[in-house]
């Protein structure tokens, strides 16, 4: 991936299958996503399985949630779904994912739009975001021959904070891996 001018490096490992950690370069940890083993439900719904079953995001002492919703059913393919990034009951961002668009999400942070496409090969993992201006960075993983723990450069522009870098990860490492 050739670096965009105004991205902030940072790097991302797997601690399990279900928790990435978020380093700053110079490796002082700057976020945590968790994602539970069980499948959360849809947005607005009550069924709870005992425990967190919500994809959260730590970010120092705040905790951002992520929820989704589906819409557009169809019948022989999968809905077209939707996912938000929560702080408290704020959206701070949304990703829409349509079927009939191919393998881009629309990312939607304030009143900027974004475009977050998968462009890896069959062995590995890479992401690429488009803002109005053309290519913005992207996501790649690093992971090296025979490691365990997987391993990713993120290369996304400063104008997206934390949390929403750590949304486009999970974008990403979910629609890849699970």
């Amino acid at each position: 991936m050739t670096p965009v001018p105004g991205t902030a490096p940072l790097q991302a490992s797997a601690i399990s299958k279900f928790e990435y950690r978020i380093d700053h370069p110079h490796g002082t940890p700057c976020a945590r996503l968790r994602m539970p083993t069980w499948p959360s439900m849809p947005r607005g719904s009550a069924l709870r399985f005992g425990g967190r079953d919500a994809v959260e995001i730590d970010v120092g002492p705040a905790t951002y949630r992520l929820e989704y919703e589906t819409f557009n059913p169809r019948t022989l393919r999968a809905p077209d779904y939707r996912y938000f990034l929560m702080e408290a009951a704020q959206t701070r961002a949304t990703a829409t994912f349509e079927a009939d668009r191919g393998k881009a999400w629309i990312l939607a942070v304030g009143d900027d739009r974004w475009r977050w496409e998968a462009c890896g090969g069959p062995f590995s993992m890479r992401y690429r975001l488009s803002g109005p201006h053309g290519p913005a960075g992207g996501i790649r993983e690093t992971t090296r021959l025979l490691r365990l723990r997987r391993s990713f450069a993120l290369e996304l522009p400063q104008a997206l904070a934390i949390p929403e870098q750590a949304f486009l990860l999970f974008l990403a490492v979910n629609a890849t891996y699970r």
